[in-house]
């Protein structure tokens, strides 16, 4: 009875770990793209205030799908693994940023 304790607390255990993880990395992405297309992010700085907030949006997801088109067909498929692994670590970390800054500041 003990063993089938302990392991249901290792479960339960690498289940809140695995929620986290997902969350973290979750709002790394969401985070991104508000700093992105929200206001006082990169594309009105890039563009100034001549972009209204459709515009921003479709010319944010025609840059996406435009990189995503590139690196389906210039990225060598050996390298595709690596890459999107670093890719998820990447937003793993911009999510502890931001909930740091969330925590924190209150705000992005």
């Amino acid at each position: 009875m003990d063993i089938r304790l302990k392991n249901e607390a290792l479960v339960i255990a690498q289940l809140l770990y695995g929620g986290v993880i997902c969350v973290l990395i979750v709002l790394g992405m969401l985070g991104a793209i508000y700093k992105v297309i929200g206001a006082d992010g990169l594309l009105e700085h890039a563009f100034g205030t001549a972009l209204k907030g459709e515009f921003t949006v479709l010319l944010a997801v025609l840059v996406v799908s435009a990189v995503g088109w590139a690196g389906r067909v210039q990225i060598p498929q050996r390298l595709k693994g690596r890459l999107w692994s670093a890719t998820i670590y990447l937003f793993g970390m911009l999510g502890v940023l931001f909930a740091i800054r969330l925590a924190t500041l209150g705000t992005l």
